[in-house]
């Protein structure tokens, strides 16, 4: 065999072998890749009315944590800040417990958005959304940070 029939070979297995691993990575993506949205939608098998609402509830949902997270961000400017100044304990810890209940109110923001998602499923879809309840922690928990 001559050397151009080799790199032939070699370069068409290699395509063959580029064009199955595409397809394979493409026909068994992971769920969690193509985000909580649809990941929900799938689970709880909604219909198209079902969806145009959810998708309401997204924008509103969204939003809401949007403005609680600017909020925070504030306080956080206003207490880090603190460090170059002297200020007083008190005025530390009154930013700081402003800090908890913002975050106290994320997580109402978050949970009053699943009672609206289980409020949009038929009777039929309530065990699923049962089943979808034992999985929230991993849609809005921060991601834990490995030691390195």
């Amino acid at each position: 065999m001559t050397k151009l029939a080799i790199a032939r070979s070699t370069a068409i297995l290699l395509l063959a072998l580029n064009i199955f691993l595409i397809g394979f990575m493409y026909l068994n993506k992971p769920s969690r890749l193509i985000g909580p949205r649809n990941l929900i939608i799938e689970k709880l098998n909604f219909d198209s009315d079902q969806i145009t609402a959810y998708d309401i509830l997204i924008k509103n949902h969204q939003d809401k944590i949007e403005l609680t997270e600017k909020k925070i961000a504030e306080i956080k400017n206003i207490l880090y800040s603190t460090l170059n100044d002297d200020v007083t304990l008190e005025f530390k810890d009154t930013l700081i417990s402003e800090l908890s209940g913002f975050q106290s109110k994320i997580e109402d923001i978050h949970y009053e958005h699943f009672r609206d998602i289980k409020m949009l499923c038929k009777p039929e879809q309530i065990s699923l959304f049962k089943d979808l309840t034992t999985e929230l922690t991993d849609y809005f928990s921060p991601k834990i940070r490995r030691k390195r």
